[in-house]
């Protein structure tokens, strides 16, 4: 454990059992931010809007595991939570250094994401989308229909298929 690693060093939790106790999210930011812990280990959650001077190092452990999921937006959410977790570090007078944990260090999305380019970042999204019909070369709606009878729901469905198809 990271305790083990680092006897003596003060070590907080940012998660969302932590969040939902009373006090909770607030108490270990004030922790955070007084050097009580000199360590934060969280969540997602860590990534936006918090603002710590002193941090000079942030580690990213399975910066991919979004990459995998069935969206077509996953690559970009990556890329996004990478940049603010970046972000995290170096704010203050010491230069900041980011450490990122992935099996796949040659994707456009990381490389982008730990160069600071934008540019490429889209050129890249923007050509995948492209090969793929995505937005912002197509339009998406994602519909759900629920019924407590199956063959009505596929009913309904057919007919707003249909209607859908002929209204393009």
């Amino acid at each position: 454990s990271l305790r083990d690693l680092l006897p003596g060093v003060p070590v907080g939790v940012l998660d969302r059992d932590e969040v939902r106790r009373k006090g909770g999210l607030s108490s270990i930011l004030t922790a955070f931010e007084r050097g009580e812990t000199r360590i934060l280990v969280g969540t997602q959650m860590l990534a936006k809007g918090h603002h710590f001077p002193e941090v000079s190092l942030t580690a990213v452990l399975a910066a991919d595991s979004y990459l995998s999921f069935p969206d077509f937006r996953a690559v970009e959410k990556t890329y996004a939570q990478l940049v603010q977790l970046a972000g995290r570090a170096g704010r203050g007078e010491r230069p900041g250094r980011v450490v990122v944990q992935t099996y796949h260090p040659d994707h456009y999305a990381i490389r982008a994401a730990l160069a600071h380019d934008d540019e490429g970042f889209a050129r890249e999204e923007l050509r995948f989308r492209r090969a793929f019909h995505y937005p912002p070369y197509s339009r998406m709606i994602q519909v759900l229909l629920r019924d407590r009878q199956r063959e009505r729901a596929l009913r309904w469905m057919a007919g707003l298929a249909g209607r859908l198809e002929a209204a393009r």
